[in-house]
């Protein structure tokens, strides 16, 4: 069966060798090309689309009025270069960006700039108030990356335009980086996507968090329970029954002290006595997908294309490429029932997915949280940095996982006593 999955934690290393270094791109200045500007001061901005060589950079007049700038040009990073000026009214500024033989900007691997020419005006009128230009040129670099990288952008029903003018308004009258990610949170909320979070220096905050209501209580499993022993911080092996045996992993997690891989295998040699399991991860919300694959595949015959993925850059859609888990040795044989809920996300969603696949599998509990793909972190230059969902996942038909959760074989209406998931789980093993 196969509902939705947003993975939060996939690999996002891919070992593509050029043979020749690519060559770099503008793709965002500020004003924009040709853009009519209110007069007054204002922070110019070039964004490049790959890593620059931030340590040098040229550039000259082009055909119109030469910008002076108030303070020197400057890399704000290894994307962007940019400098404060003040526009007069009614003036046409336009500079070129490595002109003639000078290579200036370069990326860091050496490839040179083609020459390219900015150019923008003023009308005759100035603007009443000028906004915080580094909030400024925060707010634009957030919405140019929903604008080119967003991964799910098409499938939500929003008015861009007037969000993003609305969101414009709201974040130029920024006065401090607490003021810009206090308003963009409230913002990014109107897009009700649970991957976009904003972090403000150290401190990473959701967007989006649709309250949902847990479907497990440890302190009640546990009275259900016997031979109860804590194979690590996040692993517990117990039986349910004197047949059936019971392994909860609250995190997908593997530390120096402990080989989680090897734990689990040691757990399902010592469970395999029995004439069931069940796995419960309810409380899982995430962690290594090495480590869910991984286990996953002791209860899989043959391998597995769980999902699709392509990566979103500069509004072009990668190629979609497999998502596959593989058969794990020893093969566990007996029936297993897998316990799932509603804080479920992420890297726990792909095993619980993958678990669906398995032989001999069904799944009890509630549709799981549905968290969205890979996120790109965005630098926007004030203290705050942006992650953005840039891999689009579908399922193996190319369906388009968003704002989902994975439903159950068999939904299980949470009580306000004992565990009625685990009871469900263990009556059906009972006939197996």
């Amino acid at each position: 069966m196969i509902t939705a999955l947003l993975l939060s934690c996939l690999p996002s290393v891919q070992s593509v060798l050029a043979e020749a270094p690519a060559t770099p791109k503008v793709v965002f200045t500020r004003p924009a090309q040709d853009q009519v500007m209110p007069a007054g001061p204002v922070a110019v901005v070039v964004e490049f689309d790959i890593l620059m060589d931030a340590r040098s950079f040229s550039w000259g007049p082009g055909a119109d009025t030469v910008p002076v700038p108030s303070k020197e040009p400057h890399w704000l990073n290894e994307n962007i270069w940019t400098f404060n000026m003040v526009l007069e009214p009614n003036t046409t500024y336009s500079f070129v960006l490595n002109p003639e033989q000078e290579r200036g900007f370069k990326s860091l691997r050496g490839a040179p700039l083609e020459t390219i020419e900015v150019r923008f005006s003023t009308s005759d009128l100035s603007s009443d108030k000028q906004p915080i230009p580094r909030h400024q040129v925060a707010t634009d670099r957030m919405i140019q990356a929903l604008k080119t990288d967003y991964a799910y952008r098409a499938q939500h029903q929003v008015d861009w335009d007037s969000w993003e003018k609305e969101t414009q308004a709201k974040l130029y009258k920024s006065r401090n980086s607490d003021e810009f990610a206090e308003v963009a949170i409230e913002q990014l909320a109107l897009l009700e996507d649970l991957s976009i979070q904003l972090q403000l220096k150290e401190d990473l905050s959701p967007t989006y968090r649709p309250k949902v209501d847990p479907n497990y209580d440890r302190r009640r499993s546990l009275g259900l329970l016997t031979d109860i022993r804590s194979l690590s911080a996040s692993v517990l092996q117990a039986q349910a029954s004197p047949s059936v045996g019971y392994l909860a992993i609250d995190y997908w997690n593997s530390t120096e002290e402990v080989d989680s891989a090897e734990l689990y295998t040691q757990a399902l040699k010592d469970l395999q006595a029995g004439e069931g399991l069940i796995i419960d991860v309810r409380s899982n919300r995430g962690g290594d997908l090495d480590l869910a694959l991984a286990l996953a595949g002791h209860f899989l015959n043959e391998p597995v294309v769980y999902a699709k993925t392509a990566t979103v850059s500069q509004r072009q859609v990668d190629e979609l490429k497999d998502l596959s888990a593989e058969p794990n040795r020893p093969r566990f044989n007996k029936p297993v029932a897998l316990l799932q809920g509603t804080t479920n996300m992420g890297v726990n969603e792909a095993f619980v997915l993958v678990m669906q696949n398995g032989q001999q599998v069904r799944s009890f509990g509630s549709p799981t949280y549905g968290a969205a793909g890979e996120t790109t972190i965005v630098d926007l230059g004030n203290d705050t940095r942006f992650h953005i969902p840039t891999l689009l996942t579908m399922d193996p038909l190319g369906q388009v996982f968003e704002g989902k959760g994975l439903a159950p074989d068999q939904v299980v209406p949470w009580t306000q006593t004992g565990d009625p998931v685990l009871a469900a789980a263990l009556a059906w093993l009972e006939t197996q």
